[in-house]
């Protein structure tokens, strides 16, 4: 959805946790891509970062509490 590449860390494939997101209303991608981001991270702590204008980071941190 982004076009973007992911680099992804190898503890990310390991987190199990479910994931919830609604998403109401007519959205834009920006701002459906924000929700999941922080879906992402306030649930499960994985964290998407903008590397350059073609690839993301995508870590695990544990240190996050999750909701």
């Amino acid at each position: 959805m982004s076009g973007l590449e992911f680099v992804i860390d190898s503890r990310v494939k390991t987190v199990s946790s479910p994931i919830t997101l609604r998403i109401v209303g007519l959205r834009t991608k920006e701002e459906v891509m924000k929700l999941m981001r922080e879906a992402l991270v306030k649930q499960a702590g994985i964290v998407i970062t903008q590397l350059d204008d073609k690839r993301e980071s995508v870590t695990f941190n544990d240190a996050l509490p999750i909701k």
